[in-house]
């Protein structure tokens, strides 16, 4: 079997320090993998770092903002797994990944951790299962940290939630029940450089708590910087109602103050 992919431009660029894993899998079903690779400007380079099909590394450090995965070398419905690994302050995106979808059975299509979310797309889930959220560093069992009841519906469909970072390599994995039935994602991998920081609550009166002490920005829902400081309390007396995005970590999320 012949796995091509098919690249613009190539080059190679050291890795930093923070990185993460996107995985796909599913049965091939005739159609490439198409993939969104941002520049970081901060690092100065593109995100993805490596691709791997069925375990294989196929390229390196692809430098070019979209890329195709070609797959014409796998027969239909032969199981496909794609891994991409990332870096820096940015997160490739697979455009199409109900290309591998395989209609009818539930299935995880992709999960992926990067600095802000945990997200995952499934088919074939039915309403009234429960997803469990796992997560484990290096060394350690796995614990249960979130779960999240299923929506159901056809099609691809996804979720997203917060991660809970520690300094080193987190792994995360997700577990779907349903009655008898029981289904487990890949494991995927994130490596943070720092404790992943949080926030409460996201409908705040007259502050905000932050679970460890940092630098932050307040901006407003239209993206001007309206407060900064450091700290492990923020005072929002005297900003007005509205929605505002707290910046932290490289990160931003959506707060409501009343």
């Amino acid at each position: 079997m012949i796995i091509r992919i098919v690249f613009i431009l190539l080059c190679l660029s050291p890795l930093t320090s923070k990185a993460g894993e996107l995985l796909i899998t599913g049965t091939y079903q005739g159609k490439d993998i198409y993939v969104q690779n941002p520049y970081d400007k901060e690092n100065k380079k593109f995100c993805t770092t490596a691709v791997f099909v069925n375990g294989i590394k196929v390229f390196d450090n692809p430098s070019i903002t979209a890329f195709k995965i070609d797959l014409s070398g796998f027969s239909k419905d032969e199981q496909v797994t794609i891994k991409l690994e990332y870096t820096g302050n940015c997160t490739p995106t697979i455009v199409n990944p109900d290309a591998l979808v395989s209609k009818g059975t539930f299935q995880f299509t992709n999960i992926n951790s990067d600095n802000n979310s945990v997200t995952w797309s499934v088919v074939g889930e039915v309403k009234g299962g429960e997803y469990y959220l796992y997560h484990k560093l290096a060394n350690k069992d796995f614990i249960v940290y979130d779960t999240i009841p299923s929506r159901g519906g056809d099609g691809l469909i996804s979720y997203s939630r917060q991660p809970i970072h520690k300094q080193g390599e987190n792994v995360y994995k997700v577990v779907y029940n349903y009655k008898s039935e029981s289904k487990e994602s890949s494991e995927v991998r994130f490596t943070a450089t720092e404790n992943f920081i949080t926030f409460y609550p996201q409908i705040a009166t007259t502050s905000l708590a932050l679970s460890d002490t940092t630098t932050y920005a307040i901006e407003s829902f239209f993206g001007k910087t309206v407060k900064k400081g450091e700290g492990k309390e923020i005072n929002l007396t005297d900003l007005k109602p509205g929605k505002y995005y707290l910046v932290i970590q490289n990160r931003k999320q959506q707060f409501i103050k009343r």
